[in-house]
C-alpha cells in the first residue's frame, strides 16, 4: 500500500462523508455503512502490523488522511483517527496479546477509555478490574476495549502502577448515553465491567511506554512501533480538529458569499476586515496543519538512528507543539467567526454566530456544513484541555522547540526546530 494509494481510498469517500453528516448526527454514531466503508478500504489498516495484514505507513500519511475526512465530518475523522491509532497501540502490546485479538480476524478493532476511573486488583497471573469507564469512541463498532487503571504496586513500598487493560466485548457493557452538541456521531458512550478477569500479558505499563519499553517490539521492529505512545495517541486527537477547522473554513467562505448586511446592503465577502481574518485564520490552520506532518516526518526520519532515545528526549516539545497546533486551528476559526457582522444574513443559516467561542450559535436549531464543523473545533478542543501540557502563554507556542531528535542522532546540539 502506497501513501498516494492510501490517500486516493479516503478522497474517493469524501462526498459520500460529507452527505452522511446529518444522518450521523441524528444516530449519534456513525452509519452502519460508514464504519463498513473504512473497513473495506483498509482505512484502519494505516498504522496496523504487515504481519496482521496492516500496511505500516508513517504517521504522517495517516494523520493527512484524518485531516482530510476532517474537512466534510469531523465526526468520522475522529472515528478514524482514534480506532487507526489504537491498531498502532495494539501492536507495542505483548505479541500474545496481539494474537488474541487478531489471530482470527485481522479486521478487528478496539475503542478505548483510559481515564484510571475503574478499580484494579492484583491477582495471581494478571489483574481483576470492575468499574465505568467513559467516552469509549467507536465503541458499537468494536469487539475489544483498551481501559485505563491504577493498579496496587507490585512490591511494597513502590508507587501505584499505571496501566491499561485489554478486554473483550463479553466482558462489558455498553451504557448508551453519549447525548452531546459537538462530535455527536462519535458514540462515546460508557463502558461497565461488572467483574473481569485481565492477564498479565494483555496489560502494558504507562511506565513502560514511557521508556519505550513496549513489549510488541519484538515482533513489530519497524522504526513505526519506537514512537512515543504520547505523540502518536495526541496526534489522533489533534489531526480531526485540524481538519474540522479547514472544512470550517471553507464552510465559512462558501456561506459568506451570500451573505449581506442587513444595515446597507454590502456584501459580507467584500467586507476588508472579513477578508483579513479570513486570510489571517487560513495562514494559521494551514501551519498548524504542516506543523503536524512535519513532526512527523522528521521523527520517522530519525527514528531509525535514535533507536527511540531521541523520540523519548523529545516527547515534551513535540506534544507541546501538538497542543499549540491544536488551539493555534481552532482559535484562527473563531476569530473569524467573532469578526462576521452581526447583521449580516444568510439564506442557508439564519444568523453565523457573533458571540464567544462557548456560546452554541443559533444556527444549530437547523444545523449546516458551517455549525457542523463549528461545533466538531469546539468539541476537539474541549476534550483535549486536560489532555496536552498547556503553556503560560500563548507566545510559549512560538518558542524554539530544546535540542533533542537531532543531539540524539548526531551526538552534537545541532539546529533547532522552531515550533
Amino acid at each position: 500500500m502506497t501513501p498516494e494509494t492510501y490517500l486516493g481510498r479516503v478522497r474517493d469517500l469524501l462526498p459520500v462523508l460529507r452527505e452522511r453528516a446529518a444522518e450521523a448526527e441524528k444516530l449519534r454514531r456513525l452509519p452502519d455503512e460508514t464504519f463498513a466503508d473504512f473497513q473495506e478500504a483498509g482505512l484502519f489498516r494505516a498504522l496496523q502490523p504487515r504481519r496482521y495484514g496492516g500496511y505500516e505507513l508513517d504517521p504522517d500519511v495517516f494523520y493527512q488522511a484524518i485531516m482530510e475526512v476532517g474537512t466534510v465530518c469531523g465526526s468520522s475523522a475522529w472515528i478514524l483517527g482514534v480506532i487507526g491509532v489504537h491498531n498502532w497501540h495494539l501492536a507495542i502490546f505483548p505479541p500474545q496479546a496481539q494474537e488474541d485479538v487478531w489471530g482470527q480476524d485481522t479486521g478487528i478493532q478496539l475503542s478505548t477509555s483510559l481515564a484510571p476511573t475503574g478499580t484494579v486488583e492484583r491477582v495471581d497471573g494478571g489483574f481483576r478490574i470492575r468499574g465505568r469507564w467513559s467516552f469509549s469512541s467507536g465503541c458499537d463498532f468494536c469487539q475489544w476495549a483498551v481501559l485505563g487503571g491504577m493498579a496496587p504496586p507490585a512490591e511494597k513500598d513502590q508507587p501505584p502502577d499505571a496501566r491499561v487493560f485489554l478486554v473483550p466485548r463479553s466482558d462489558y457493557v455498553i451504557d448508551d448515553n453519549w447525548h452531546v452538541m459537538g462530535l455527536c456521531a462519535t458514540g462515546s458512550k460508557d463502558l461497565v465491567v461488572e467483574d473481569a478477569f485481565v492477564p498479565e500479558h494483555r496489560t502494558h505499563s504507562y511506565l513502560d511506554a514511557f521508556h519505550l519499553n513496549h513489549p510488541g517490539t519484538a515482533v513489530n521492529d519497524a522504526p513505526l512501533y519506537r514512537l512515543p505512545f504520547g505523540l502518536v495517541f495526541a496526534n489522533g486527537i489533534t489531526a480531526p480538529a485540524i481538519g474540522a477547522a479547514l472544512g470550517a473554513l471553507e464552510a465559512f467562505r462558501e456561506q459568506s458569499r451570500k451573505r449581506v448586511n442587513v444595515r446597507d446592503q454590502s456584501r459580507v465577502v467584500e467586507d476588508p476586515f472579513v477578508q483579513y481574518r479570513l486570510a489571517e485564520a487560513a495562514a494559521e490552520i494551514s501551519a498548524a496543519r504542516d506543523r503536524l506532518l512535519g513532526n512527523f516526518a522528521e521523527m520517522m526520519r530519525l527514528a531509525p538512528a535514535t533507536n527511540g532515545t531521541g523520540s523519548r528526549r523529545s516527547t515534551l516539545a513535540l506534544r507541546l507543539s501538538t497542543g499549540c497546533s491544536r488551539r493555534a486551528a481552532g482559535a484562527a476559526f473563531f476569530s473569524v467567526i467573532q469578526s462576521s457582522a452581526p447583521g449580516a444574513t444568510s439564506t442557508q443559516c439564519g444568523r453565523m454566530p457573533a458571540t464567544t467561542p462557548s456560546a452554541p450559535p443559533s444556527c444549530l436549531a437547523a444545523p449546516n456544513s458551517a455549525c457542523r464543523h463549528w461545533t466538531s473545533v469546539s468539541r476537539t478542543r474541549e476534550n483535549a484541555n486536560e489532555d496536552e501540557p498547556r503553556p503560560h502563554s500563548d507566545d510559549a507556542c512560538r518558542q524554539p522547540a530544546p535540542p533533542a531528535w537531532t543531539e540524539a542522532a548526531t551526538g552534537s546540539q545541532g539546529s533547532r526546530r522552531e515550533l
